[in-house]
């Protein structure tokens, strides 16, 4: 009879564990879906938007009003999500694997930073009347800080650190809300802009010739009253104006700091009184 061979054990199960692939976590929870169906709903409308635009003048199912309402609903609906996501993702990025996505952050935070540095500075010029004191501090129009470029700049290399963050971070949750909120804020900024800053300047514009007006009136009652011709306009004029009744306030450049009457000045032509910022009065 030939002998049985011993059975081989069998594993036990309580060996050293085999070590696991890092899996790459993604955005997950309803939130994170809420945000990608608005965004598939924006690619949406946008190719929608093209076709209309491209297509022949006629009436489609869809009225122009309702498609243009519609569409500011979906931007408005991603701007307000991204930005929640984003505070989210800020209050907890210390405890994240999300180096890119880290320093994304970090660049818009400096953003935020350079537009109250701005601010404050805005505040500072006007309270020295918009040239000595602030003007080696910056590069100013009459006082005003231009932190356009710089922030321009800051908010593309936030947005090159959230591309990279979305595909190199083991978690890139943080980046793509970075990423989210940048996009639809450049969006937001291209379609309301360009309407925005012309109609304000225009409307800047007017009632920057209708002070020129008032002060140009004023002016000369005072001159007739008083007898006497003041060869500049400065803030003493204002002073002497307002104290007398002439003028009800003292004026200030629309657009700028309640200290801006300084940019009113006596010249020879049109009603004796322009602006350095909108200049002569153009219309009556």
């Amino acid at each position: 009879m030939d002998p049985v061979a011993p059975a081989e054990p069998k594993p036990s199960g309580h060996g050293p564990p085999t070590p696991k692939p890092p899996v790459r976590s993604g955005p997950g929870g309803m939130p994170w879906r809420w945000l990608g169906w608005l965004w598939l709903l924006l690619v949406i409308f946008v190719v929608g938007g093209g076709l209309r635009c491209m297509g022949e003048r006629r009436e489609h199912v869809i009225s122009d009003a309702v498609f243009a309402a519609m569409f500011g609903a979906i931007i408005a609906g991603l701007l307000i999500l991204s930005a929640a996501l984003l505070i989210g993702q800020a209050a907890t990025a210390l405890r994240r694997r999300a180096p890119w996505g880290k320093w994304a952050m970090r660049m818009m935070g400096a953003v935020v930073g350079l537009w109250v540095a701005c601010w404050l500075l805005r505040e500072l010029a006007d309270a020295s009347d918009g040239w000595d004191l602030v003007r080696p501090c910056w590069h100013l129009h009459l006082g005003q800080p231009t932190p356009g470029a710089p922030a321009g700049w800051m908010l593309f290399i936030a947005f090159v650190l959230s591309v990279i963050g979305r595909f190199r971070d083991p978690d890139p949750s943080p980046a793509f809300a970075c990423l989210s909120f940048l996009v639809v804020g450049a969006l937001t900024s291209a379609v309301l802009t360009p309407s925005f800053k012309a109609a304000r300047e225009r409307a800047n514009t007017r009632a920057c010739y209708a002070n020129q007006k008032t002060v140009a009136g004023a002016l000369e009652m005072y001159e007739l009253d008083k007898n006497v011709k003041r060869p500049v306009i400065d803030r003493e004029t204002f002073r002497l104006l307002h104290s007398g009744g002439y003028i009800q306030s003292i004026p200030s450049d629309p657009g700028f700091g309640a200290k801006s009457s300084i940019h009113y000045r006596w010249t020879g032509r049109g009603n004796g009184v322009s602006c350095r910022i909108h200049g002569l009065i153009q219309w009556p």
